[in-house]
């Protein structure tokens, strides 16, 4: 097979997703969005019948709606009642080559067009004929064009057109406070665990009004390979007190109409920089989320809330992003993000660049479009992720490594992958591995020791010291008892 491109090379700008595969095939003009004018307005309120935060989704077939010429080489389907906020697309047959939609309110100009990308089944990678909602902001009016082999099939295709509206904290046109500083403790599904340092800021699902009735199981994984970057698709010019809207458009899309367990991407990033928790779980885990076909199992997606074809994300959101990767890339013990290593694949087909047994060459940060077939996160952001990665490692080499330090430290070398980031247990500071533990106490004082035994609890206390094995036996000291494993069982004694 023809080998695959790998990282540090920036691909190529193609013209739509297929575009990339089919060799220039396709000679549509691209008119998609830049950066956008900062938008301090209070929220988009689309439709007024739609209150609380809630998401309505219409579903529109396309096939009896009129078409009219537009600039993208096939005529557009207008759905002139939409009252929307967001849209995504289904269809029959085989995935369009072009997708593309657009909106405006009554009175206001078009936006520009926005291309919807392909939606993957998580399961098993096959085209679930449907495609990313986009945001589009306020829209009475919107157009979409459908073109496969240079042939307009919008008459194929069903609309999903989503009307989000902001909650009643929301339409002051400021961020909640909730939504400004809630930086360590979890208040979804349960999962109250409290990060432990070096952590951004990350607002939490309940803060931006994530709907837990609309979610089912999701699964970890046993280590962390990378960081995925994505954009989102849609327009730029949101306000920042948009942004939830769009994170509930987006987490009811992918549940109610897709038919996924959550939302995709395990964390967002909205163009001020703001960094919101995506799929639930547990931001100390490695949650298996669905945002790159054949690499989700080992990896952390992370997507900018826009379009960046034209215009590479603002620097606070640039730096948002390498925030999160510097904090779950060193919590996973990864300390280089231009480290290039070897994933295999496990997969053929269904979007993914790798068919089964190839093998990816890839960074500890990379692109969407690194693995599968897709422009994302956008050929103006793309060529950002070189800087990102110096940049991300430059701060990890200046983060908090106390747990990193122990881990590496003589007499604890099989601890395994880590399973679990540094969080809060009791009193302690905890990072838990396949293999054992390190433990710190969480009072900043700096005496992280490793341990090799894999039931720890709070009621240990500190390991003291490094362990030992005595008589086939492996002893630990803690700091409220010993620990002894033999015959693969483990005990503890009180002191």
């Amino acid at each position: 097979m023809t080998p695959r491109p790998t990282t540090p090379e920036p691909k190529t700008p193609g013209i739509d997703r297929r575009g990339l595969l089919r060799a220039g095939a396709l000679t549509l003009p691209l008119a998609l969005a830049g950066g956008g004018a900062l938008a301090l307005a209070a929220p988009v309120h689309a439709d007024p019948s739609v209150t609380g935060g809630e998401t309505r989704t219409r579903d529109v077939p396309l096939a009896d709606l009129p078409r009219r010429a537009s600039d993208q080489g096939a005529r557009a389907r207008v759905i002139a009642d939409a009252a929307a906020t967001m849209v995504g697309a289904s269809w029959s047959g085989a995935e369009p080559d072009v997708l593309r939609v657009r909106g405006r309110a009554s009175g206001a100009e078009w936006t520009s067009w926005f291309p919807l990308e392909i939606a993957e089944d998580p399961e098993d990678g096959t085209s679930l004929g449907a495609a990313e909602p986009a945001w589009l902001g306020a829209a009475d009016e919107i157009e979409l064009v459908a073109v496969r082999d240079g042939e307009d099939v919008s008459d194929e295709l069903t609309a999903h057109v989503l009307t989000t509206s902001p909650r009643e904290e929301e339409k002051d046109g400021a961020a909640p406070s909730a939504l400004t500083r809630m930086s360590t403790r979890a208040v979804a599904a349960g999962d109250a665990v409290e990060l432990g340092p070096g952590a951004p800021t990350i607002v939490r699902r309940s803060a931006w009004g994530a709907d837990e009735s609309l979610v089912g199981s999701v699964s970890s994984a046993s280590e962390l390979r990378a960081v995925v970057v994505h954009h989102t698709a849609g327009s730029n010019s949101y306000a920042k007190a948009d942004a939830p809207q769009l994170l509930r458009g987006i987490l009811s899309y992918h549940t109610k109409t897709l038919g996924w367990a959550d939302i995709g991407y395990n964390l967002l990033v909205d163009r001020y920089g703001t960094i919101y928790e995506g799929r639930h779980g547990g931001l100390h885990k490695h949650i298996i989320g669905a945002h790159a076909y054949g690499f989700n199992t080992f990896s952390c997606g992370v997507s900018v809330m826009g379009t960046f074809t034209s215009s590479a994300p603002p620097s606070a959101a640039i730096s948002a992003v390498q925030k999160v990767a510097a904090w779950k890339l060193l919590g996973a013990f990864r300390t280089n993000a231009s480290q290039q290593f070897d994933w295999v694949s496990t997969v053929t087909g269904g979007g993914s660049l790798y068919d089964e047994g190839e093998t990816a060459h890839l960074r500890r940060i990379f692109g969407h479009r690194d693995v599968n077939a897709t422009e994302c996160p956008g050929n103006a952001f793309y060529p950002k992720l070189s800087g990102m990665r110096s940049a991300t490692t430059s701060a990890i080499s200046s983060a908090w490594r106390l747990h990193l330090d122990a881990f590496a430290s003589p007499g604890e070398k099989t601890l395994g992958t880590v399973t679990q980031l540094v969080h809060v247990e009791g009193a302690y500071y905890v990072t838990r591995l396949t293999k054992g533990f390190v433990v710190s106490s969480a009072s900043g004082a700096k005496d992280a020791r490793a341990t090799q035994f894999r039931t720890w609890t709070t009621a240990w206390g500190l390991p003291l010291a490094a362990s030992r094995v005595v008589d086939g036996r492996r002893i630990q000291d803690f700091s409220n008892g010993q620990a002894v494993r033999e015959d693969g069982k483990e005990t503890f004694t009180r002191s």
